[in-house]
């Protein structure tokens, strides 16, 4: 989700000139900026407000929040070092606006498309200062589930969870 919400952001971004342009990009970058415990607080009162109870969905929003930033940085720049003409030229030899794009600009950002997948969910994946907040105490994510054993009680069996998270991590962004 978070790469297909960071394409559309990337292309409205980089091919599109608008009032508050850089507005927008500030806000989609903001939480990059923030500490993730911050933001898991801010989730936490959204979702109160609101009466929602953690579920399913405050979870995939709150990892969304942490994970577009990374998608949009990478895509915007994968699509500013993408010729704009190479689309027209394909829309002017009858495709679609969006078959051109599908079929031109995306396999020209592969490796930004890839590397924003990469980071996402690897983000997603070792977050614990959102999760922390907006998961139902019924179905924790593997790394409150961590904490909470961590919380409990020390067993070596939290350190090979932990170093196969690393290696996990390590093998994903070396490839």
């Amino acid at each position: 989700l978070s790469v297909a919400l960071g394409t559309m952001a990337a292309v409205g971004l980089t091919r599109y000139d608008f009032r508050g342009r850089f507005l927008v990009q500030a806000m989609l970058t903001s939480p990059l900026m923030i500490p993730a415990l911050v933001v898991g607080i801010a989730l936490l009162h959204f979702y109160s407000a609101l009466r929602v109870a953690p579920n399913l969905m405050t979870i995939i929003g709150g990892h969304l929040v942490i994970t577009v930033p990374y998608a949009v940085r990478l895509l915007t720049a994968s699509l500013a070092g993408v010729d704009r003409r190479l689309e027209l030229a394909a829309m002017s030899l009858g495709a679609p606006p969006l078959k051109a794009f599908a079929q031109v600009t995306l396999p020209n950002i592969a490796a930004g498309l890839f590397g924003a997948f990469t980071f996402s969910a690897i983000m997603s994946f070792d977050d614990i200062g959102v999760s922390l907040f907006i998961t139902p105490s019924s179905r924790p994510t593997l790394p409150v589930a961590i904490f909470s054993y961590l919380d409990q009680t020390y067993d070596p069996l939290v350190v090979a969870v932990s170093s196969l998270m690393i290696l996990i991590s390590t093998v994903a962004i070396i490839v």
